[in-house]
């Protein structure tokens, strides 16, 4: 049974893809677990990732919807249009030698339309691999949900464990930057309390899981990898605690390691963004709000865009080769 919905859904994928009309009115797919939790998926990302799984590269996509049983068709209109009546429509339209209008059937009365689920899913590639975000289940938002990738004022993303015959796993290759936390704020102050941090440190930690919240990038990651840069927000080293410099970025033409090579950030809330746009940069995530220059300097480099892991910082974020030990040191302590 799973074959047959699954080479349907493989033919009804094709014909979308070889029908520009009907192509330019799909905006995506909806399917389901049979347990209450339904996924969308963006249909260009889907065609997509069933064109790599034919050459022997997934990346997951496909495979994570397959899994799936298949619900419904999004409109470009916002319009849920249920997928076996669409299926049933189609084959009316082979058999009948007539061409199968899926925009002008999505649209029209005859059409069986669903309501928003309300444990609603939105399944996407972020770097490289599937990821999952919950949603708001009105029309205009599972329009823009299926067609962006970065939601500003999302939850978190999740990345999916997704069988792939090729391509990273995460867990393996190191401790992930993009994943949603598995660190609660409360036991992160509790940890940086215990550390003898100064208090401006454990007072920005509420603006990393924000901020972590709001791009998708692991707040407790950074909040280790702040503490290492500053000290537990003693700053120790040479950037002054009035830089509002919480990891340590570098002036776009630093030469060396003094205060003037380092950037200044006019609040604490400055600071914390400029650090996860930063690693935006290092990740090859949106950032968000004005940026600093430096995050232009790294966006040129040749390897900008690919960092996956807290191990993969080591000689890139800093020069040593030893820089990740302590933020891996730092998250097991958390309970990472």
């Amino acid at each position: 049974m799973r074959k047959t919905v699954t080479s349907i859904i493989i033919a009804i994928i094709l014909i979308a893809s070889a029908a520009p009309a009907v192509a330019a009115s799909v905006a995506g797919f909806l399917a389901g677990t049979g347990k209450g939790s339904y996924y969308l998926y963006d249909y260009q990302q889907l065609l997509d990732s069933y064109a790599l799984k034919l050459i022997g590269n997934p990346n997951g996509l496909y495979e994570h919807f397959s899994s799936k049983f298949p619900v419904a068709f999004l409109h470009r209109d916002g319009v849920l249009v249920d997928y076996k009546d669409t299926i049933n429509h189609y084959a009316a339209m082979v058999l009948a030698g007539r061409k199968f209008d899926f925009a002008g059937f999505a649209t029209s009365p005859a059409s069986q339309k669903i309501g928003p689920p309300t444990n609603l899913y939105r399944v996407h590639i972020l770097q490289g691999r599937p990821t999952s975000q919950r949603i708001n289940n009105n029309s205009h938002s599972l329009i823009s949900a299926a067609s962006t990738p970065t939601v500003p004022d999302a939850p978190a993303a999740t990345p999916l464990d997704v069988p792939v015959a090729s391509g990273r796993n995460s867990e393996a290759d190191g401790i992930p930057i993009v994943a949603a936390s598995r660190v609660t704020l409360e036991r992160a102050v509790e940890w940086a309390a215990g550390k003898n941090a100064h208090p401006r440190f454990i007072e920005i930690a509420a603006l990393y899981w924000e901020f972590g919240r709001r791009t998708g990038i692991s707040p407790e990651v950074l909040y280790a990898q702040s503490a290492l840069e500053t000290g537990y927000g003693h700053f120790t080293g040479q950037v002054p605690p009035n830089f509002n410099n919480w990891a340590g970025i570098k002036t776009a033409n630093a030469t060396g390691d003094e205060p003037k090579d380092h950037d200044q950030f006019a609040t604490p809330e400055d600071g914390v963004r400029a650090h996860f746009n930063h690693m935006a940069a290092y990740v090859g995530l949106h950032p968000i709000g004005e940026l600093h220059d430096r995050f232009f300097v790294v966006k040129r480099l040749p390897w900008a865009g690919t960092i996956r892991s807290v191990e993969e910082l080591s000689g890139k974020w800093a020069p040593a080769a030893t820089y990740h030990q302590s933020i891996v040191r730092f998250l097991s302590e958390m309970g990472h």
